[in-house]
């Protein structure tokens, strides 16, 4: 599984689901549970890569989380604003 977190310095949102899900310890107990591996687009400087991967998922901006769950190539996006509820909610 793989959850990738699209986000930037500057957005507040970002900041926000990071210290109030993103961090919190029911997230973080999943992700050892599951094995989860987490990767962190940074958008902070427009990177053209991150960008581009916006695009792909249909996107133009942060915060976006994508989160793979499984053997196959399916994905789904979370909503912008999480919680740890949210955040279990999806990741089953």
């Amino acid at each position: 599984p793989v959850f990738i977190d699209f986000t930037a310095k500057w957005c507040i949102t970002c900041l926000a689901n990071e210290k109030m899900a993103l961090q919190s310890e029911e997230f973080l107990s999943l992700v050892r549970e599951r094995k989860i591996n987490i990767f962190k687009a940074d958008w902070t400087n427009r990177d053209k890569d991150v960008t581009d991967a916006l695009a792909y998922y249909g996107r133009n901006s942060v915060p976006l989380y994508v989160y793979y769950g499984g053997e196959t190539a399916n994905y789904v996006i979370l909503p912008q604003l999480l919680t740890p509820g949210i955040l279990k909610q999806y990741i089953k």
